[in-house]
């Protein structure tokens, strides 16, 4: 578990919180590579993982900050570019999905 998540206070509520947000972006991830790529949980998923990078850009958690800067590059791709290659691109958010909920939320200078 994350070091963040250990300490109380207000920086561990918000690891907290952002461990839940996490695993509410990997639902509507998954919703999303469940269908057809389709315009409504694509950006809902868009959505969210443009306000979880900000907050992790804001926590100075840069490795959480990076994986999500992927994501939404990916989420951001029209169906009609994802489809050819939509196997690839599913297991490339799957991988950064567990490294949100794997990596260290750490704070750097």
């Amino acid at each position: 578990m994350d070091s963040t998540l250990r300490r109380s206070g207000p920086e561990s509520k918000l690891g907290l919180t952002f461990s839940r947000a996490c695993l509410v972006l990997e639902g509507v991830v998954l919703d999303l590579l469940g269908g057809d790529w389709e315009e409504v949980p694509r950006g809902l998923s868009l959505q969210m993982s443009v306000a979880l990078r900000r907050a992790a850009r804001d926590a100075g958690w840069w490795d959480r900050e990076s994986a999500l800067r992927a994501l939404e590059s990916l989420l951001s791709l029209p169906p009609r570019e994802v489809l050819p290659v939509r196997w690839d691109v599913g297991m490339k958010l799957l991988e950064l999905l567990t490294v949100l909920k794997e990596g260290p939320a750490t704070r750097s200078a």
